[in-house]
């Protein structure tokens, strides 16, 4: 029995050891590194003027189209990276608020309207028609 124990020890703690391992799974789009995309959109869901916004992305694919990266900001890495942006755009301000959008060559919007209007303007104008 004496030369069984270290065996039976080894044995568990390698058990164990595999058990808690979690494997290896894909990013989710989450935790997909806002440098990835041109545009970052920070949300909650509890705010409604976010989905004024995510609505406005569902209704015109912009998001898709300018690659938006949305980054919901409960998760605790997420709400770092949110308040690194926001304080880097408003350094006076001493609360980060949403939706907050940071883009390209130092933009930040902040609010639903200032970020729909800014999309809005990124749509392509439609081509005139040869009758016209």
């Amino acid at each position: 029995m004496k030369k069984t124990w270290p065996i039976i020890v080894i044995s568990l703690s390698l058990l164990l050891f595999f058990l808690t391992r979690t494997p290896a799974s894909p990013p989710s789009s989450s935790s997909v590194s806002s440098s990835d995309s041109p545009y970052t959109f920070y949300w909650n869901e509890d705010c409604p003027h976010c989905h004024l916004v995510l609505d406005f992305f569902d209704q015109t694919d912009l998001d898709e189209n300018l690659q938006v990266t949305k980054r919901e900001t409960t998760e605790n890495s997420v709400r770092n990276e949110f308040i690194k942006d926001f304080l880097a755009c408003f350094p006076e301000e001493t609360q980060a608020a949403i939706p907050f959008l940071k883009g390209p060559d130092n933009l930040c919007l902040l609010g639903d309207t200032s970020i729909i209007d800014f999309f809005k303007s990124q749509e392509p104008s439609p081509k005139p028609s040869p009758n016209e």
